[in-house]
């Protein structure tokens, strides 16, 4: 009896779901298509047949081309093209003009614009190159006009050019603060016209380039004492010279040798301060065998460390005789006057 009802059940369980999957398959409608086709032709109200308008293409490629995306590169090429061939024959026609007057350069000489403005450096001859540096040079470009003189100087025919060049070379040079290219300059011109009438100018010139070129007392002094050789030279022939050049040269001179003096009594400082008394005593000693008899001025400063020497080595003789010295010979002096004005000074004490 208990078989015959779960028999029962599972037919009346299969005809109800089969019955439900029947239900469901009817209530799913077909899918539509997706791309369906629209034609071409349309209705109006009255049921005439109207034809699409067509779509124009220069509009369709001109949103292509405006489109973002990959196609932005169209739209850029096609600006590039229309931008670079807008004045293309006016290009060609200045170039080729430009090309024959670059052919002709007396052409460019007999019109009214500039010769320059036309015709590169390298292609000027001589006069043109000497007349627009004097052009520049009245214009205060002295840098530009020291390129044209030195295309000039490769295109010198007469020892005439020669001298006028290098020396005009050499003043510009100057003028720039290129010292040690006028320096050179000037010393190749005394060496290779010795007896010219511009050699006098020439050499002192190279001494007041060479002084510029010195540094300060706290420096190397080498190039000072290549100034002061050079200046030795010159002196060995100062008597065919005039008073005028030898005025300008021993005015350097004095320049060169009391960097030297102020060199020295630096160190000689330097070491007192270090307690190195021997070196100190070595450098003032120096300074006033060898400077003092050159350069008397600067003898209140070399006897105001030799006091603060003394006082250092605290002997009281010496700084003593020094300061009375001080005092005899230079009454007035600043130096004098400051150690006077000090309380630690003799003069106080007295």
């Amino acid at each position: 009896m208990i078989t015959m009802i779960i028999m029962i059940t599972n037919i009346l369980s299969t005809i109800i779901l089969a019955l439900c999957c029947a239900t469901t398959i009817c209530a799913i409608e077909p899918a539509k298509p997706r791309f369906v086709k629209k034609p071409e032709t349309v209705a109006n109200q009255q049921g005439v047949p109207v034809q699409k308008k067509q779509a124009d293409p220069k509009k369709k490629t001109k949103q292509l081309i405006l489109a973002p995306g990959p196609n932005d590169y169209v739209r850029r090429k096609e600006n590039l093209e229309q931008h670079f061939s807008r004045d293309l024959p006016e290009l060609k026609i200045a170039k080729k003009q430009h090309k024959e007057k670059k052919k002709d350069p007396q052409q460019v000489i007999k019109s009214s614009e500039p010769f320059w403005s036309s015709i590169t450096l390298t292609d000027m001859n001589y006069d043109q190159l000497l007349k627009r540096k004097n052009e520049l040079i009245l214009a205060g470009d002295y840098i530009t006009a020291i390129k044209y003189i030195e295309r000039m100087f490769k295109l010198t025919e007469t020892p005439e050019q020669i001298i006028y060049i290098m020396l005009e070379w050499g003043e510009l040079l100057m003028k720039v603060e290129d010292y040690k290219r006028a320096e050179a300059l000037f010393r190749d011109f005394v060496k290779l016209y010795p007896g010219n009438e511009y050699a006098e100018l020439a050499f002192v010139k190279a001494i007041e380039c060479s002084w510029h070129q010195t540094s300060t007392f706290e420096r190397d002094q080498s190039k000072t004492e290549d100034t002061l050789k050079l200046i030795d030279e010159f002196c060995t022939r100062q008597t065919v010279y005039s008073k005028e050049s030898i005025g300008r040269v021993a005015e350097v001179k004095t320049l060169c040798l009391s960097k030297l003096a102020q060199r020295g009594m630096s160190v000689a400082k330097h070491y007192i301060g270090l307690s190195k008394y021997h070196a100190a005593h070595k450098w003032l000693d120096d300074l006033r065998a060898n400077d003092l008899e050159k350069l008397p001025a600067i003898e209140p400063q070399l006897l105001q460390l030799e006091i603060e020497l003394a006082q250092a080595e605290q002997n009281t003789a010496i700084e003593k005789q020094k300061l009375s010295e001080l005092k005899e010979k230079y009454p007035e002096h600043e130096v004098t006057l400051a150690l006077t004005a000090s309380k630690t000074s003799w003069f106080a004490l007295a």
